[in-house]
């Protein structure tokens, strides 16, 4: 972890392998799984999940009481509004705005984000 990330103090869970980078704001009540990447100037709400093996491109927002699933991909500049559940093998576009819930296996683009296809 980057010593210039801010991580709160209270409640949160970062399993084996997560890699935060410099510039990220991480509130409290937050779970991150096992070999999840969060990268440059990223912030994450209060209570929030984020699954195993998932990778936050520069400059993501996921505001609070969000769940990323597993194996989820998003984008750099992307929103997550409040709320929100991603499911697990999902890319998320650069620049999307994520409004309403994403299943499984969905390629998400646009503002707000529309699915796109399946993701197989």
């Amino acid at each position: 972890m980057s010593e210039k990330a801010t991580v709160g103090s209270f409640n949160n869970i970062i399993e084996k392998g997560v890699i935060i980078r410099s510039g990220v704001q991480i509130t409290n009540d937050i779970s991150i799984g096992k070999g999840s990447l969060i990268n440059l100037n990223c912030t994450i709400g209060h209570d929030s999940v984020i699954g195993k093996f998932v990778e936050l491109s520069p400059n993501v927002n996921i505001s609070g009481h969000c769940v990323i699933g597993d194996l989820t991909s998003i984008g750099s500049g992307s929103t997550v509004l409040p709320n929100i559940k991603i499911g697990s093998n999902c890319v998320i576009g650069a620049g999307s705005v994520i409004t309403k819930d994403i299943p499984d296996n969905s390629v998400v683009f646009g503002v707000p984000g529309k699915i796109i296809k399946p993701n197989n």
